[in-house]
């Protein structure tokens, strides 16, 4: 546990959008909600809006631009939520084998790239407001996203039979890289057949044949690149070179700096001890085979894409453009890794890998692959994921951040953490720190940011030790345009314990039910903790 902690949840985004159109001279219906959501009914458009008043000519420019930005985050945030919770409640029609497949398929990235995008500008002079907004239509995305799975498939066709060719004549390596490329091309499916569910899912049923064929694209070179690589009983040194292979062949050594995320556990964005040792032996194998020029990551690089929050002097410091990131699974007796290499600013899958280990392997080697309190925290990510669509979409938006990023966070003890926020508008912050043990802590209530320090770095002033109890703790944040419905708690070691349970944490945080006036916005941070060796 740590002795005092933090987090946030974020997706890093990108957009591909057209240029704003030009300032109109009458106020466009798009800036009233109630002709907003007649224009753009919620079961034809996915939509982001945000306004503020009081702003003087000479800012407006800023402010528009600041707005807009806001509302493409906005509205991939409610595409994003959405992913996750039909990952995590199941709430959908979708049986139970294709649920899985949407699981793994939806954990394997963590950018949602949306082609398509509308936006508008406006500012009213008189009343000095400015209004942005964003929106696409779900039945345009859809065809554009179906067309990307035709076209995925029709690449990946062809890299099969030229790698079946030189196969039979011979030419096991060029065979091997043919069947290789194929891979980040299946992602970019993947990603396509994601987006399209959680536009609309009745969708689904209509698009199986498809995802279906790429199926079987895929176990066809599975089952190639087995052949070719030959490999039985593989340790993880043995896994870890044999993926670092394929990213070379796929891509020759990148010229700038590559960040290696931690992988974690199947959907859960947790971590283990696996996670640990399978990063330290795949960095290695990234070096010494691949020549990889792999960088850690860094408080102050870790931004990039459409994150609004970030300033100049965090892009003239950002050196990284690639990132691997990954996750692993159990099937059967076996550990899969799937492994994707992606340009950071465009999101675009480079190169991508999988690889298998034998469970049997872990255990004799006492590798522990499960996160330590995986249960209790998928049960817990359940309860923050019910109605989580209620505190996104909205004006009102907040960040936090580690020394670490965001994402795939892993501290072990005695490591140090430490935290920052912004948030886009005045507002009250709320900190919740849920450890692993179930313990929750409140870390600030009813914290007041102002104007002046609107869009401003607030860095927690404590730093946070990685102690026992270890597994996979949450760290969660929310502000409120109004102060919070008090929480019941008692003190432990100068510490405000919460003796409310989670759900009831949720709903006074929330608030949402009984205040239908406030502006809420939530983000958390799941960090996993582990022992030092």
């Amino acid at each position: 546990m740590f002795s005092k902690i933090f987090s946030s949840l974020s997706l890093l985004l990108l957009i591909v959008l057209q240029h704003p159109q030009h300032l109109s001279a009458q106020a466009p219906g798009w800036t009233d909600y109630v002709e907003r959501t007649n224009q753009f009914p919620k079961d034809s458009y996915i939509v982001g809006f945000n306004s503020e008043r009081n702003v003087s000519s000479s800012q407006a420019d800023e402010v528009l631009e600041n707005l807009l930005d806001y509302a493409k985050i906005q509205l991939i945030e409610s595409i994003s939520v959405t992913i996750k919770s039909i990952g995590t409640l199941n709430i959908t029609n979708i049986n139970s084998q294709t649920h899985e497949y949407f699981k793994k398929t939806s954990a394997s990235y963590s950018k949602v790239n949306v082609t398509g995008l509308n936006t508008d500008i406006y500012y009213d002079k008189r009343k000095k407001e400015a209004f942005a907004i964003a929106y696409a239509s779900r039945s345009e995305l859809i065809d554009t996203y179906r067309d990307k799975i035709k076209k995925g498939s029709e690449v990946i066709k062809r890299k099969i039979e030229a790698a079946n060719t030189f196969k039979i004549n011979g030419d096991n390596q060029s065979a091997m890289k043919n069947y290789f490329e194929t891979l980040p091309v299946f992602r970019e499916v993947e990603e396509a057949y994601t987006i399209i569910v959680a536009l609309n899912t009745g969708l689904i049923q209509e698009i199986e044949p498809a995802i279906q064929e790429i199926n079987n694209q895929k176990f066809m070179v599975n089952q190639a690149v087995a052949e070719l690589q030959k490999g039985d009983d593989l340790s993880l040194d043995d896994v870890a070179y044999f993926m670092a292979k394929g990213f070379q062949i796929q891509t020759n050594k990148p010229k700038r700096p590559i960040q290696l995320a931690n992988f974690t556990y199947q959907d859960s964005k947790m971590g283990s001890p696996f996670s640990k040792r399978w990063g330290s032996v795949f960095e290695k194998k990234l070096v010494d085979a691949a020549d990889y020029p792999i960088v850690k990551f860094q408080a102050d690089n870790f931004y990039s894409g459409s994150n609004v929050f970030k300033t100049e002097e965090d892009n003239e410091r950002k050196e990284s453009l690639y990132r691997i990131t990954g996750t692993y699974w159990e099937e059967g007796d076996d550990i899969k890794i799937i492994a994707i290499l992606r340009e950071i600013e465009s999101g675009k899958a480079l190169a991508s890998m999988e690889g298998s280990l034998d469970v049997s392997w872990l255990l004799a080697n006492n590798v522990q692959y499960r996160p330590e309190n995986f249960e209790v925290a998928y049960e817990n990510q359940k309860v923050f994921s019910k109605d989580e669509d209620e505190v996104v979409g909205g004006e009102l938006m907040v960040d936090v951040w580690t020394n670490r990023g965001d994402e795939n966070l892993i501290f072990t003890e005695g490591e140090t953490m430490k935290v920052f926020v912004r948030v886009n508008k005045p507002s009250y912050l709320r900190f919740i720190y849920h450890l692993a043990d179930g313990t929750k802590v409140m870390l600030l209530d009813n914290y007041f940011i102002d104007q002046e320090n609107v869009n401003k770095v607030y860095e927690i002033p404590e730093e946070f030790e990685c102690s026992a109890p270890f597994g996979v703790e949450t760290m969660q944040i929310n502000a409120q345009s109004k102060r919070f419905e008090p929480l019941n708690y008692n003190y432990q070691d100068g510490y405000q314990i919460i003796t409310d349970d989670l759900e009831e944490v949720v709903s006074k945080t929330r608030g949402f039910k009984t205040k239908k006036k406030t502006s809420n916005a939530e983000k958390r941070v799941i960090i996993t903790t582990i022992a030092a060796n």
